[in-house]
């Protein structure tokens, strides 16, 4: 029987395509202007190649065979996958909506001689992916006519979005993080010594993650939303690093090496530190009313003091009384004594003197200390505000930022729609 059916198999295959001399280039029509219609799906017939493809591979990895029904229905199904290119807009990374297309024609055949039908893609068999959610799709037959003719194209675009959840874990929280972080440097002392070096390791970091994403992105002509922030971020913090040289050049001024004009000191002792609703410590306070104190005792020294200097003593006593000399009546030892009280006077008034000069250096060099503070303070709240606003502009310009996307909801819509 097996013997019977490969006789009559083999007589088939003889009479159609050996003794006929069937040619495979002719159309399978009865009448030569008559039209062959292909039922089109994402299982591609021979005839049919993809346009936009990626590998530069136009033909299956596999040859299957061809069902053939009696009905004249020719039925290939190639297990193939095919690649297709597409443009990506990065400028809203890692919150991008993409739209690509898979587009499909015949280089061959004009649309007289191979048509498409209108079908939908079948997402019965789609595994849900973990980097992209399928957000719509449709079809559209394209029918062009140009210079060389008539050519028909059916395209499949698909509107896919990026998953966002590992780029904001692993990149944008970080990001903001850090730039806080650069906003702590306002926060501590100058005194410390550590503020540049802060600030140099949060410039660091924030090149790690630039490199990171240079590497994740392909190169491009726009700029992801991600290096945007990034770069805000850099640039923030090169002023930081300047603003911070400045401070610590004001915390170590001292009245040897600059002077303190009078408006600096009414802008940065008197009016800012009321705006910023800082206030000096008491013992400052107390400091600064004894050096007020200071400086009414000196216009006393210079008046009541000057008859106990030596010159003064000496003219006093000049114009009075010829100077004295060891007689009866003022022994040599009295004489003596005058001399050294006048010399331990002398020291008293110097040391005095030193003091005041060493109190009115202390008393400036505080004030340099205070400016760089309320300096601080204010930059502190400058570039917090600045970092916030910043923030808050950039990540929250990106579309689809707080939307949430149910991909099997999505998928059965659109395979019920494809079913109506």
């Amino acid at each position: 029987m097996a013997y019977y059916t490969f006789c009559h198999e083999h007589r088939l295959l003889y009479d159609l395509f050996e003794k006929q001399r069937y040619n495979p280039l002719v159309r399978p029509v009865s009448n030569h202007s008559t039209p062959l219609f292909v039922q089109f799906s994402l299982a591609f017939q021979q005839l049919i190649n993809i346009v936009n493809t990626a590998d530069g591979n136009y033909e299956p990895s596999f040859m299957s065979n061809v069902v053939i029904y009696n009905t004249g229905l020719i039925l290939w199904v190639p297990p193939a996958i095919y690649k297709s290119s597409c443009t990506i807009d990065v400028s809203f990374f890692p919150f991008d909506q993409q739209i690509c297309e898979m587009k499909f024609g015949s280089w061959t055949y004009n649309p007289d001689e191979l048509d498409f039908l209108d079908v939908n893609a079948d997402l019965n068999d789609y595994r849900i992916s973990q980097v992209w959610d399928i957000i719509d799709y449709e079809t559209i037959t394209k029918r062009i006519n140009s210079d060389l003719g008539k050519h028909v194209e059916v395209v499949f675009r698909f509107v896919i979005r990026r998953k966002s959840l590992f780029y904001s874990s692993n990149l944008i929280i970080p990001c903001v993080l850090i730039a806080l972080l650069s906003v702590t440097v306002f926060y501590l002392p100058a005194d410390a010594g550590e503020k540049i070096t802060l600030s140099i390791s949060i410039l660091f970091s924030i090149n790690v993650f630039l490199l990171l994403v240079s590497k994740i992105l392909p190169p491009s002509s726009t700029i992801p939303l991600i290096s945007t922030y990034l770069l805000f971020t850099f640039i923030l913090n090169i002023f930081t690093i300047f603003v911070t040289v400045i401070l610590i050049n004001w915390n170590f001024r001292t009245p040897r090496t600059h002077r303190m004009s009078k408006w600096f000191k009414i802008i940065f002792l008197k009016y800012l530190p009321r705006i910023l609703l800082m206030e000096r410590p008491d013992h400052t306070k107390r400091y600064q009313s004894a050096m007020e104190r200071n400086n009414n005792y000196k216009q006393l020294d210079k008046q009541n003091f000057v008859s106990y200097s030596p010159k003064s003593f000496e003219t006093q006593e000049s114009e009075k009384s010829p100077p004295l000399e060891s007689s009866p009546f003022f022994p040599a030892d009295l004489v003596r004594r005058d001399s050294t009280a006048e010399d331990a006077l002398n020291s008293i008034n110097f040391i005095a003197h030193h003091l005041y000069e060493q109190d009115e250096y202390n008393a400036v060099r505080e004030d340099w200390k205070y400016i760089a503070s309320v300096f601080d303070r204010l930059q502190l709240y400058i570039f917090l505000l600045v970092t916030a606003i910043g923030s808050i502009a950039t990540l929250m310009n990106a579309p689809y930022v707080f939307d949430f996307v149910d991909q099997k909801e999505i998928i059965n819509t659109i395979i019920k729609r494809k079913n109506t």
